[in-house]
């Protein structure tokens, strides 16, 4: 994790160490803490920086604890969250981040794209427009350097009168509403979303498949319309 902006107040350091120099190794222990404001911090490359962070941190013999007063992630503000890194007993060390967030669906979808959820759902979202909003518990779990411990994501995402385009389609689906799952080892997931499409309520699920093909996203709908609603569509 780097820290690559902010404003340090309220710090402190202790350290405790053996004069003597037959000490055996670890003897040595330090702790700081600070308070960070306006902070930008980039666990990883590959996954959007935290920015515009108030929190208090603490780091004790190389384990980090950050909790969050406020933080935003490609626009979607985080509520009180909790950060921790542990070193691990093979080396390296690991990330935990547990959290609720509120945003704009556009936000949601910027999201995916821009972290490594995006390899794992696929290109099929790339080019999707949104609207409406969106509240998430996201929960990851993030090895660093030498840790041999699982990767995990899982984030729960409550969609409220959001709309997506699909271009590709050119399709609109709208008044979308309910919950959206997506964790490592189930892929992207929902049940029985209330929607709009082609002008008449739809109920629509979301699958991932994972076969001899490859991992894949299939979406059913179930609802009615009108002939001329699927004449209008220039998909059809």
């Amino acid at each position: 994790a780097a820290l690559q902006q902010g404003r340090l107040s309220n710090s402190g350091f202790v350290m405790r160490t053996s004069t003597l120099a037959t000490a055996p190794p670890g003897t040595t222990t330090f702790a700081t803490w600070y308070q960070l404001n306006d902070g930008q911090l980039q666990f990883l490359p590959d996954w959007p920086a935290l920015e515009g962070i108030q929190a208090s941190v603490e780091v004790r013999d190389g384990a980090v604890e950050v909790r969050t007063e406020a933080a935003a992630m490609v626009g979607i503000a985080l509520n009180p969250a909790m950060a921790t890194v542990l070193p691990q007993l093979e080396g390296g060390a690991l990330l935990r981040v547990s959290g609720t967030a509120n945003g704009s669906t556009a936000n949601g979808l910027e999201f995916l794209g821009d972290s490594p959820v995006h390899e794992a759902i696929g290109p099929i979202m790339d080019d999707w427009q949104a609207s409406g909003s969106v509240s998430a518990d996201i929960t990851l779990q993030i090895p660093l350097g030498a840790s041999t411990a699982d990767q995990m994501i899982s984030v729960n995402v409550l969609s409220t009168d959001s709309e997506l385009y699909l271009p590709s389609y050119e399709l609109t689906i709208s008044d979308i509403n309910g919950r959206i799952t997506y964790d490592t080892a189930n892929g992207l997931n929902a049940n029985a979303l209330d929607a709009s499409m082609f002008e008449f309520p739809v109920v629509a699920d979301i699958a991932t498949l994972n076969n001899a093909a490859g991992i894949s996203t299939r979406i059913n709908t179930r609802g009615r319309t009108t002939l001329a609603a699927l004449q209008a569509w220039p998909r059809q």
